[in-house]
């Protein structure tokens, strides 16, 4: 009779094991980290491989490319790698500041502020026939003329004094739509003799819209002069 070996082959299954073992070693153990994004086997600062990322935080020896997994095309470009020069608008200074600091913006809302709070109390007079918004249509477009007046004067060094501004056509805009509505709030004004109501519907209340909408261009092309072109920016 021949004898059945019932033993398992310990030899081949071992064998299979350590096969698997060192086949799931030599693959990098992926973490997802939110703080951390997915990429390549990472390198030391002295060139060696760090194989896998095993911790959220980076070895202090890696750089920061290696960190961020350079070689991986999900890899991307953080605020460190950002050059601070060459890729943006060179800083114009303010000319008209105070300790570095525009004096021209500070200004601003004042103007802005008073024109709309006259078309606000000119809506308020067509609706309600109250003098009250009448007389407030008047305050509000003396002090906005005023306040609009000094704020141009103050926008008027930095336009006159810089040519780097002037080279922009949105300063150009922006300052000749400035005077525009303050000319405009001036007739306005002069239009009203007293706290009547009389100029103040339909021509006032038409001005008064009008002023407002040519702020809300101008203001934009405030903005993309400060924050676009860095008007007003003093240097790093």
């Amino acid at each position: 009779m021949h004898e059945t070996n019932d033993k398992p082959d310990r030899t081949g299954a071992a064998s299979a094991v350590e096969g698997e073992t060192a086949t799931a070693a030599s693959e990098p153990e992926w973490r997802p980290n939110d703080a951390l994004p997915l990429g390549g086997a990472s390198t030391a600062g002295d060139g060696s491989s760090a194989g896998a990322w095993s911790s959220p935080e980076a070895p202090p020896s890696m750089d920061v490319t290696a960190r961020l997994g350079a070689t991986d095309p999900r890899s991307y470009v953080g605020p460190e790698q950002t050059p601070s020069r060459g890729l943006r608008n060179t800083p114009i200074p303010s000319l008209a500041a105070l300790n570095g600091h525009p004096i021209h913006p500070m200004l601003v809302p004042l103007p802005i502020g008073a024109f709309v709070g006259a078309l606000a109390s000119d809506v308020a007079y067509a609706a309600t026939g109250d003098r009250f918004w009448a007389r407030a249509s008047r305050l509000l477009l003396g002090a906005g003329v005023a306040t609009g007046a000094l704020a141009g004067a103050v926008g008027a060094v930095d336009f006159t004094g810089r040519d780097q501004i002037r080279d922009y056509r949105e300063a150009w805009a922006h300052a000749g739509g400035n005077a525009a509505a303050i000319a405009l709030g001036a007739v306005n004004l002069a239009m009203r003799p007293d706290d009547s109501g009389r100029g103040t519907v339909p021509m006032g209340l038409a001005l008064s819209a009008l002023t407002g909408a040519i702020l809300l261009v101008t203001g934009w092309f405030g903005g993309e002069l400060s924050y676009r072109h860095r008007v007003g920016v003093m240097p790093d």
